[in-house]
């Protein structure tokens, strides 16, 4: 990118420089195309097909559509009196875990390190089964995650 800028920007100045002469414009747009091949030919991108008039580098955007979900009946998901507690671990336990979600409902999970949040993440999405009570999910029902630890895998 910071390349592309500067070979433009050189570009630009030699055009102004030669202002009306025709022939120096013509000279410059040569020298440039020469230049851009020469760099394609290097590895450095472009080609090398004849070369091109350098341009500045510009950012482009992206537009993601997601199509409207379907209604899904209720209860979406729920969570009934839930223990959970993991094996052989007695310092740490859930219990009578009441959880409810619909169509719209919108939920933040916010605690120290270590409360359980992501265990209560993997009940909801299954990962995880309770060692008592109910956990009812619609069979139309995909959850979708993202969490700060799958950048490292990226």
């Amino acid at each position: 990118r910071a390349v592309a800028n500067k070979a433009a920007d050189k570009f630009d100045k030699s055009i102004k420089a030669a202002k009306g002469d025709k022939a120096k414009k013509e000279k410059v747009i040569a020298s440039a195309k020469l230049a851009a091949a020469d760099y394609g030919k290097k590895g450095g991108g472009g080609g090398g097909e004849g070369g091109s008039i350098p341009a500045r580098w510009t950012d482009y955007s992206v537009k993601f559509e997601f199509p409207e979900p379907t209604e899904l009946p209720h209860p979406l998901l729920q969570l009934i009196d839930v223990d959970f507690a993991y094996p052989g671990r007695a310092d740490f336990a859930m219990a009578g875990i009441n959880l409810g979600v619909d169509m719209g409902t919108r939920v933040a999970v916010v605690g120290p390190n270590g409360a359980g949040k992501s265990t209560l993440m993997n009940l909801i999405a299954g990962d995880l089964k309770p060692v008592a009570g109910e956990a009812r999910r619609s069979h139309k029902l995909r959850i979708g995650r993202y969490s700060q630890h799958f950048v490292d895998v990226l």
